[in-house]
C-alpha cells in the first residue's frame, strides 16, 4: 500500500478504512456491524507490520471521531503507541513529524469523545422507467443531416431491473437493463416493433461473436433524470426479448457512465443520453448500419 506523508490518513490502508467503515454507517449497520464488517473485509491488511499499524490508527481516530470509539480499538492503538513500533518506518527527516503526529492522536485517545455523530442513510435508489415500458428518441439532430440514418427513430424497450452497487456496497441500488431498436419510420404496431431485430452496439465484438452478444444495456439512474426529457413515451407492452442467458457484460456498459460522471472528460455539459447517442449508438450505425 502506498503512503505519502506523516499523517494518519496520508496512506492507502487509512483511506481504505475510512471509506469502507463510513460507508457501512451510512447503509444503516450499527456500530457494533460497521467496525465487525470492516475489520473482517480489510482483515489481510493486519498481515503487513507497517499496514497494521495504519489500519489500527486510522480505526481508533475516525471511530473517536465518529463518538463510536470502543475500549478494545482504543485500548489497541495505545498499545501500538507505546510499543514505539512505528519508529523504524521513517526516516530521521520524517520521524520528528510522525512523532507529533503521533503524540497527537494518543492525546486525543485520552480524552473523552464527543458525542455519537449522527449519520444519514443513504437509501438504495430504484430506476424510474418500468419494465416493459417503451420510448423512442428521433435522430435529428442537424449534425446528422448527411447520415443515412437522419430522422430515423431509436427505441429504447425497457427490459427488467438489476442490482449494482456503484455507489456503496450493500447498498442495493437497482438500474433499468434496456433494449435498443432503430428503424426509418414510426412504427404502427407492437408487432411491427417485435419484427425489428435489437440493435447490437458493440463496436469491438467480431462479426461471429456479434450475434451471440447479449444486446442490453445499463442504464445508470443517476444519468436518466436527463435522458428520459429528451424521450417519447410509446406505450407498454411485453415484448419479445432474445433468448440469453449468458452474464450481463457490466464491465463494457459501466463506461457509459463513468465516461459521463467525469466531469473533465466531458466538461460537465454531457449527458448519458447524449454519451449513449453520440458515442455508442452513432458510431455503431455508421459501421453496421440499422440492424
Amino acid at each position: 500500500m502506498g503512503t505519502w506523508g506523516v499523517g494518519l490518513f496520508q496512506n492507502d490502508v487509512a483511506l481504505e478504512v475510512k471509506d469502507t467503515y463510513v460507508k457501512k454507517l451510512q447503509v444503516g449497520k450499527s456500530n457494533e456491524e460497521a467496525f465487525n464488517e470492516t475489520f473482517s473485509e480489510l482483515n489481510e491488511m493486519t498481515v503487513d507490520s507497517d499496514d497494521k499499524i495504519d489500519l489500527w490508527f486510522a480505526l481508533a481516530s475516525l471511530m473517536y471521531d465518529y463518538g463510536r470509539l470502543t475500549s478494545d480499538v482504543k485500548n489497541k492503538a495505545l498499545e501500538m503507541i507505546c510499543s514505539n513500533s512505528d519508529d523504524a518506518r521513517w526516516d530521521a527527516k520524517d520521524k520528528k513529524k510522525r512523532h507529533q503526529v503521533i503524540e497527537s492522536l494518543k492525546e486525543k485517545l485520552l480524552t473523552r469523545q464527543p458525542e455519537e455523530v449522527k449519520i444519514k442513510v443513504v437509501k438504495k435508489r430504484t430506476p424510474k422507467i418500468k419494465p416493459n415500458e417503451i420510448y423512442y428518441y428521433i435522430l435529428d439532430d442537424e449534425d446528422f443531416s448527411n447520415e443515412n440514418f437522419y430522422n430515423c427513430y431509436v427505441y429504447v424497450l425497457v427490459d427488467s431491473w438489476t442490482k449494482y452497487d456503484n455507489r456503496i456496497k450493500g447498498l442495493g441500488d437497482e438500474h433499468a437493463l434496456i433494449y435498443l431498436k432503430v428503424s426509418d419510420h414510426i412504427v404502427s404496431s407492437n408487432k411491427e416493433l417485435d419484427d425489428i431485430p435489437f440493435f447490437n452496439y458493440a463496436l469491438n465484438v467480431d462479426e461471429e461473436n456479434k450475434k451471440l452478444e447479449d444486446k442490453r444495456i445499463r442504464i445508470d439512474n443517476q444519468g436518466f433524470s436527463d435522458m428520459k426529457k429528451r424521450l417519447f413515451f410509446y406505450g407498454t407492452y411485453n415484448f419479445q426479448r432474445e433468448p440469453f442467458e449468458k452474464v450481463y457484460r457490466w464491465d463494457e456498459w459501466q463506461s457509459v457512465y463513468v465516461n459521463y460522471k467525469g466531469e473533465n472528460e466531458w466538461n460537465g455539459k454531457a449527458t448519458l443520453w447524449s454519451c449513449l447517442i453520440e458515442h455508442d449508438i452513432v458510431p455503431a450505425l455508421r459501421k453496421y448500419g440499422m440492424n
